[in-house]
């Protein structure tokens, strides 16, 4: 049953060798038992290079579309961290107006201060927007403070600014 004149070494399991497909190993006495070879079917061949490459490219392209979820995720993250800043603005700019009406007045000149302090110009620790710009519009007794600041992260149809509007509700100016 020799095909090619070269025989492989039978694997010893329990209970005596076990050779390819049932062969019965020959039982030489001076030689170790040996099992016929058996012809080795294309796919069991192993991979070929050109295999081995089409995986590695499939592999990289998923590497690198994991790359860019990556980045999509920190660039979300950064803006709705800088949503959330524009948040606590807007909401201390409307504290500001309640105390201007328990004052008994309304006035928006101490804005310009306040946005000057917000604004990532100086460089004295405290959080901060990129080109920071505050508009507090009045229409009645209602308030719209609307913040924005420059999106660095994206490069979007709004020119690179995003804004976040906030609607409040004052009671008249002079309380009973």
């Amino acid at each position: 049953m020799r095909r090619s004149g070269r025989a492989i070494p039978a694997a010893p399991v329990r209970g005596g060798l076990r050779c390819a497909r049932g062969a019965k190993p020959p039982r030489p006495a001076s030689a170790a038992p040996r099992c016929p070879i058996l012809p080795v079917s294309r796919s069991r061949r192993g991979f070929t290079l050109i295999e081995v490459l089409i995986a590695l490219l499939v592999f990289a392209f998923g590497l690198l579309g994991l790359a860019v979820l990556q980045l999509g995720t920190l660039q979300a993250t950064h803006s709705s961290y800088q949503r959330t800043v524009a948040s606590v603005f807007a909401i201390d700019i409307a504290e500001r107006l309640w105390l201007g009406v328990a004052n008994g007045q309304v006035q928006t000149d101490w804005l310009a201060d306040w946005q000057e302090q917000r604004s990532c110009g100086t460089d004295d620790g405290h959080v901060c927007l990129p080109d920071l710009q505050v508009a507090v519009d009045r229409d009645g007794d209602r308030h719209r403070i609307t913040v924005s600041w420059a999106e660095t992260r994206f490069d979007d149809a709004t020119g690179g600014r995003s804004a976040f509007d906030y609607v409040l509700t004052l009671p008249p100016e002079t309380l009973p």
